[in-house]
């Protein structure tokens, strides 16, 4: 095994505190948005970027709905898509967020919002920059 010159030990120090910065901002940035209740999908966006991941645009609007209490067939249903789809989607969406169930992500979710979650078929609470997805 070779030595590592100091200037490159030192090198990978720095970009390993950057890092930690850069994560150590991000993780602000979430307790924040929290806070707040910001944008679902800023929130949730950020969540992921705190465990090494983004979502799609698929994702973001399945778990939209999920957090409004919608079942698998209703999300199905609304964005004219299959269940099982729907149900892929949701499951990596929510292992990109390190959550390990609907049940879990839905606590988080009220927690963040309280009684601001909508219940399914309500046009108030969670705001969202969902986007058309069914061309």
């Amino acid at each position: 095994m070779a030595l590592v010159p100091n200037s490159e030990v030192e090198r990978s120090q720095r970009i390993r505190r950057a890092i930690e910065s850069i994560q150590m901002g991000v993780k602000a940035l979430l307790e924040i948005l929290e806070e707040d209740g910001q944008c679902l999908e800023t929130l949730l966006q950020a969540r992921a970027f705190i465990y090494g991941s983004s979502l799609s645009q698929a994702e973001l609007d399945v778990l939209t709905h999920l957090a409004q209490g919608k079942s698998h067939v209703e999300i199905a249903q609304a964005r004219k898509r299959s269940q099982k789809t729907v149900e892929h989607q949701i499951a990596g969406a929510l292992r990109k967020l390190d959550f390990g169930d609907r049940r879990e992500f839905v606590g988080w979710m009220r927690g963040v919002w309280g009684d601001g979650l909508r219940d399914a078929g309500s046009d108030e609470g969670v705001q969202s920059q969902s986007r058309d997805t069914t061309k």
